[in-house]
């Protein structure tokens, strides 16, 4: 895991580097917003590939579980409050109050599926939250960089 988060920060720095460099040299640019620029562009793209790739390779994996009724019934109620609990968390955020303190309500769905689920649903699970926190995120750099921050 430290492994595969490392190499994520490394393989990040060079998409921000390469176009930001001739950026700055072909349009006058303070260094402070340039780094910023650098910044926010790097930890979106590190943030992306943590979320994304075990996405992708528990769904590419073998075969999925059996689901009994149980398990169907458990899934569902758990998805229904998932996405209500995050639904408040950041449409309050959107609506004036910042949401940082209260993001930590979803803890608990994530340590249940977690426990109760695969490795499969964790991540679509992660996937969800931060597809529902992005869509509620203000378009200025610092609300981005805070919500990257919480993906991460």
């Amino acid at each position: 895991m430290v492994k595969f988060i490392a190499l994520a920060a490394l393989v990040s720095t060079i998409a921000p580097t390469c176009a930001l460099l001739p950026l700055g040299l072909m349009h006058a640019m303070p260094g402070i917003e340039l780094f910023w620029n650098w910044w926010t562009w790097w930890q979106g793209d590190a943030s992306g590939i943590i979320v994304v790739a075990p996405l992708i390779l528990s769904w590419a994996g073998g075969a999925s579980p059996r689901w009994t009724r149980e398990k169907i019934a458990e899934g569902l109620v758990f998805a229904v409050l998932l996405v209500a609990a995050t639904q408040a968390v950041f449409r309050v955020g959107a609506y004036g109050a910042p949401p940082y303190a209260a993001s930590f309500l979803i803890v608990p769905f994530i340590v249940w599926v977690a426990f109760r689920f695969t490795q499969r649903e964790v991540t679509t699970a992660l996937a969800v939250v931060c597809g529902i926190a992005l869509w509620h995120t203000p378009p200025s750099n610092e609300a981005r960089l805070l919500l990257l921050l919480f993906i991460s």
